[in-house]
């Protein structure tokens, strides 16, 4: 018995130096995230999210091919939105002195409006590329 205590001892002193223990804190919307990501990997919420960070680091994506040429296709897409975005802004102010002050300030707010929704959605598809690894 003493044997089977003395070889458990050295057993978890040697594990201890070959792996750590990581505890994590999430929302309950995190937590469905991960859960759902997990069932379609097949699994464990903890391996999922180790997959998922060894991948992020090694910029392997998980989802599919399919899939991220859509997702490709609408970073794309943003990209040529706000290009679009700055060169009405550009030739706007150009353009200035043909307008009245209170047109020129309307456009100004619409372009700010279309600046910031085109940032919010940037930010949701990099928040959408991080979870997938890219």
């Amino acid at each position: 018995m003493e044997d089977r205590q003395i070889y458990m001892q050295k057993y978890r002193e040697e594990y201890k130096d070959r792996k750590r223990r990581v505890t994590i804190t999430m929302t309950p919307e995190e937590h469905q995230l991960f859960s759902l990501e997990s069932e379609k990997l097949g699994l464990s919420i903890p391996e999922t999210i180790k997959h998922m960070a060894l991948r992020y680091k090694t910029a392997v994506p998980l989802i599919p091919a399919a899939n991220q040429k859509i997702a490709d296709e609408l970073k794309f897409l943003i990209r040529n939105l706000g290009n679009n975005i700055n060169q009405i802004a550009h030739n706007m102010h150009l353009n200035r002195h043909l307008y009245g002050p209170e047109a020129n300030a309307h456009a100004n707010r619409v372009l700010q409006g279309l600046q910031d929704k085109l940032h919010n959605l940037e930010e949701e598809m990099s928040s959408v590329f991080l979870l997938h690894g890219r």
